[in-house]
């Protein structure tokens, strides 16, 4: 709630709520949560939900949610590095996408109060899901998305106009989950995320959600790629 601060979640895992997590706004400068190596699955409304709060996620996934995966509204302050939301949310028709952003709110008489989001920086990571088109939302007063910022990440997004928004990043391209449907998201040999990932944030998180050591470069999101030891068996000759 409001005024809560300091929060830290490490090597968690929230699922199966209807919201995983909701953080209400700050009333200090001090983060209102940080959350490390965790992950948010199977919420029938929203997976992480903030409402103005100042939120650091790094080495996290969110993944199969009703509506969205990650709600930033009434504007905050965000760092997301080296996490993967994917929505292949399948109990029912979903029409939001997994990302939304808002800036404002209607207060008591209805009228529009602005709340700007002073930074949202998403690094390295992975925003994709089941929608045809697009898995951003932007619902927001302010257009000037200079504090909005995807880098090195890969994006399923159609208006990729806001050149100022995004850079070094992929976009519409399956980042290759090995089995999305059923919540693996560990990529496959051929996933366009392995060593996209910008090697300065590898190196301030060498090690992914699952404790191995992130290549130079990196791979894209919260999982490091690993290739498979193939062993061959030899017969011994009778």
């Amino acid at each position: 709630m409001a005024g809560c601060k300091d929060n830290v979640l490490n090597n968690v895992v929230v699922k199966n709520a209807t919201i995983g997590i909701l953080v209400d706004t700050c009333v200090t400068n001090n983060p209102t949560i940080e959350i490390l190596n965790t992950k948010i699955e199977n919420c029938s409304y929203i997976g992480l939900y903030s409402r103005g709060a100042v939120l650091d996620m790094k080495n996290s996934l969110v993944q199969n949610c009703g509506s969205y995966l990650l709600a930033l509204t009434l504007g905050g302050n965000y760092q997301f590095v080296h996490c993967t939301f994917a929505n292949y949310y399948d109990y029912k028709t979903r029409t939001t996408p997994s990302l939304y952003f808002n800036d404002y709110y209607l207060d008591v008489n209805e009228n529009v109060q602005y709340r700007a989001i002073e930074s949202a920086e998403f690094y390295n990571c992975i925003i994709y899901g089941a929608l045809s088109d697009t898995e951003l939302e932007f619902d927001m007063i302010d257009q000037n998305f200079s504090t909005i910022r995807f880098d090195y990440c890969l994006l399923k997004h159609e208006n990729t106009n806001q050149s100022t928004m995004f850079t070094n990043s992929i976009f519409n391209s399956e980042p290759m989950f090995v089995d999305a449907a059923n919540g693996d998201l560990h990529l496959q040999e051929k996933s366009p995320c392995i060593g996209k990932g910008n090697g300065v944030w590898g190196y301030n998180l060498p090690y992914d959600i699952e404790g191995n050591l992130r290549l130079d470069p990196p791979s894209i999101g919260a999982y490091e790629y690993k290739p498979q030891t193939k062993f061959k068996i030899s017969k011994k000759k009778s």
